[in-house]
């Protein structure tokens, strides 16, 4: 009986031994994918860090082009505010220089160079509302980039926050 307890114990040795082995090479094994995962943690880190930086500074070219889009548009309105009371003043002079060179034929040069005037203040408030609109269609270009650039923000963060 001794001799099948003695084989017994060295059969479940061996077994306890392969299991020991298995176990160990499953740890090696576990240990490698770890390292792996930390490489690959670390490097999506790095990623996420760069893209915050790339979305913060998107963000200050969007707030500074939308600064000056609205400083633009102001200064157009401005302008085209500006001609276009140039433009009532010279027209105002016109009906004024009509009824005069009624009265009077040496008024007949004025009307003409009023006229003209008149002709070139409407031509400059039809150039600047064209321009007007340019700068208006621009900002919006401009704006709903800016907003569409805020909402890859606002999505990347989001996925940053929330894996």
């Amino acid at each position: 009986m001794t001799a099948q307890a003695t084989a017994s114990a060295e059969a479940r040795i061996t077994d306890l031994s392969m299991d020991s082995e298995l176990l160990a090479r499953a740890g090696r094994e576990a240990e490698e994918k770890n390292q792996q995962f930390e490489t690959e943690l670390a490097q999506a880190r790095g990623e996420i860090a760069q893209l915050t930086g790339q979305l913060t500074e998107r963000s200050r070219e969007i707030e500074s082009v939308r600064l000056d889009g609205a400083k633009q548009m102001a200064v157009l309105q401005a302008s085209i505010e500006h001609e276009r009371q140039l433009a009532l003043g010279i027209r105002d002079d016109l009906l004024r220089a009509q009824f005069k060179l009624e009265a009077l034929p040496a008024l007949q040069a004025n009307v003409a160079e009023l006229t003209r005037q008149l002709r070139d203040a409407e031509h400059s408030v039809s150039m600047a509302r064209q321009d007007a609109a340019v700068a208006e269609a621009k900002f919006e270009a401009q704006l709903a980039r800016a907003q569409e650039a805020q909402e890859r923000k606002d999505h990347a963060r989001e996925q940053l926050t929330h894996p």
